[in-house]
């Protein structure tokens, strides 16, 4: 879904449903302003539909594992390989899911969901930022990201 430059970046756990295969626990998720358009667009269609969710195939996400090899713990890129990626909207959220290409039987993976409040405040121009400030959120990314972009970082 991201084809240009990215200006909504989030690292969110991801989980992969079967304790016999490994590969990933991460997933980079990387917007660009269509891309996130798009994402509150559908969100739409599900409240106007009176539906639960909509998917759409998407294969956003690129995948890390946590290094435990290292100092740190840090994340690191990883391939993999997964079929049938789609992101999952619903009125407040959204997420991905698919499975590992080549399991059997098939392995799916989901990552953790994002709230479409953090896309609405990414897209919101910067004079309408402050009236937000005190607002409760519904996570504490929100907020954290609403301070980052008042603080100009």
């Amino acid at each position: 879904m991201a084809g240009g430059k990215p200006f909504f970046s989030k690292t969110v756990e991801a989980h992969i449903q079967s304790e016999c295969a490994d590969g990933f626990d991460h997933a980079r998720i990387d917007l660009d302003r269509k891309a996130a358009k798009r994402i509150l667009h559908l969100a739409a269609i599900v409240r106007k539909e009176s539906v639960s969710s909509v998917h759409d195939y998407d294969y956003t996400p690129s995948f890390l594992a946590t290094d435990y090899d290292s100092e740190d713990e840090s994340l690191k890129e990883v391939e993999v390989s997964t079929d049938c990626d789609q992101i999952v909207v619903t009125r407040d959220d959204f997420w991905w899911e698919g499975y590992l290409k080549h399991s059997d039987p098939p392995v799916s993976w989901s990552t953790d969901r994002i709230t479409l409040e953090e896309l609405r405040v990414a897209l919101m121009p910067m004079k309408e930022l402050p009236r937000h400030i005190n607002r409760e959120w519904h996570d504490k990314d929100s907020g954290i990201r609403l301070k980052r972009r008042l603080a100009g970082r």
